[in-house]
Formats: C-alpha cells, sequence, structure tokens
C-alpha cells in the first residue's frame, strides 16, 4: 500500500471512529488480514479481523445457500459492543460501537466512508 493512501484510509477511518459512539473501525481484506484501523479502546485488531472476515464469509454462505442474494451488511450484538460489518469492492469496513450508539448515524457514516474509499482507490 503507498504511503499517501494510507493515510487517506487512516483519516477516512478517523473520521468513522469519530462518530458518536464509535469506538474503533477497520478496513479488512476478505481474508481477514487487516489493512488499517483506527481503535481507541484497546483491542486485538488480527483476532477481531480474523473472527469477523470469518463470521461474514459464514453469512455469506448461509443467504447465498438460502438464495437470498449477497450480504451488504451486517449488524452483531455482543453483551459489550455492536460490530457492524459493511462489504465493498476494496475490503471489509467494520465499525465497532457501544450499545447505545445512535444506529442511523453510524450506517450513514459507514456509507460515507465507502464511497471515499472507493473513490480513493479509484485515484490510485
Amino acid at each position: 500500500m503507498k504511503g499517501a493512501e494510507s493515510t487517506t484510509i487512516q483519516a477516512i477511518l478517523a473520521q468513522l471512529t469519530a462518530t458518536e459512539g464509535v469506538v474503533g473501525s477497520a478496513l479488512l481484506a476478505v481474508d481477514g488480514i487487516t489493512i488499517a484501523d483506527n481503535f481507541v479502546v484497546e483491542v486485538n485488531v488480527e483476532k477481531l479481523g480474523a473472527l469477523l472476515s470469518n463470521a461474514y464469509d459464514t453469512l455469506q454462505r448461509l443467504f447465498e445457500e438460502l438464495r437470498q442474494g449477497a450480504v451488504n451488511q451486517a449488524w452483531i450484538e455482543t453483551d459489550r459492543y455492536s460490530f457492524m460489518v459493511h462489504a465493498s469492492p476494496i475490503g471489509l469496513l467494520v465499525a465497532v460501537a457501544r450499545h447505545d450508539a445512535p444506529a442511523g448515524l453510524i450506517r450513514l457514516s459507514m456509507r460515507r466512508a465507502i464511497s471515499q474509499l472507493e473513490k480513493s482507490e479509484r485515484q490510485a
């Protein structure tokens, strides 16, 4: 990854992480490898990336078998956090948020981030 492209991705993730209630974000390759991340809480990004990528892949296979089409995004809630995974041609965009975070605002921020990432990719 080029230096300027990496800086752009970091800036986009920082903007997403600045969304109300979001404690971190990451861009993952579909195989779970972390391309870039921005977290304000302690997180094992490699493990998180591998597990969320695997969960997304499992959901993708399940819904393909049910003939429901491709999974564009998934929202997973645990006792501690909410995890949003949004697929894009670049990879999987992940946002981790507190339970009281505004879901609609996070979805909008994620769509904006995906758009910016895709624009950045086209310009590279």
